[in-house]
């Protein structure tokens, strides 16, 4: 196996595990110069293969320093996350959830993207843009993107025996929670980290 085939499938595994969901990423279409949306977690893959092959060359202090950031973004999310009021007990899923809380929700996922972005990019400057969750229909690779992570994330962390936790409770496999709203793939990300806590 080569070394780039080696580099491909360990990014995916660490997208894969990360607790981020796929977001609704605006894009240029060179061609016809319209706005169109990707999956971030396209940009996401590209951005950590480039950052693993230039850490190569970094400082033990230089890789650490930058592992620390990368942990407190993520830890700052996950207690955004837990600080949301949804109107309801921790346990119950996002279909339970005030339309209020569903959008603080995205805007937590789409702050932090933008923020561990600029950290793979070692710049403050990008503007990386999201379309609102309503314009992500069914159908759009988006939603099937978001649906796909979270039952990848969910075998990833097979072992969490929590009683209470989506992982385990969820019956529906990626077909059927593709065919559910964005907003509800998106909420169950960040249902997973509240009820683990």
């Amino acid at each position: 196996m080569s070394y780039d085939m080696m580099l491909n499938e360990f990014v995916s595994v660490l997208i894969a595990s990360n607790e981020l969901c796929p977001l609704p990423l605006i894009t240029l279409h060179e061609e016809s110069k319209e706005n169109r949306f990707a999956s971030s977690f396209d940009l996401l893959f590209e951005m950590v293969r480039q950052h693993l092959q230039s850490a190569r060359v970094w400082s033990t202090e230089q890789k650490e320093a930058m592992k620390q950031r990368k942990l407190g973004i993520m830890q700052t999310m996950r207690d955004r996350l837990l600080a949301v009021d949804t109107g309801c007990d921790k346990k119950e899923p996002p279909t339970a959830w005030t339309a209020k809380s569903r959008e603080e929700v995205y805007s937590i996922f789409c702050d932090t993207f933008r923020q561990l972005a600029a950290v793979y990019a070692q710049r403050d400057d990008l503007d990386l843009r999201f379309v609102g969750m309503e314009q992500v229909d069914r159908t759009h690779p988006v939603n099937l993107a978001a649906a796909t992570h979270f039952r990848a994330l969910s075998f990833l962390n097979a072992g969490d025996s929590k009683p209470e936790s989506p992982l385990l409770v969820l019956d529906m496999d990626v077909q059927g929670m593709s065919r559910m709203h964005y907003w509800f793939n998106v909420c169950l990300h960040a249902h997973r980290i509240r009820v683990q806590a």
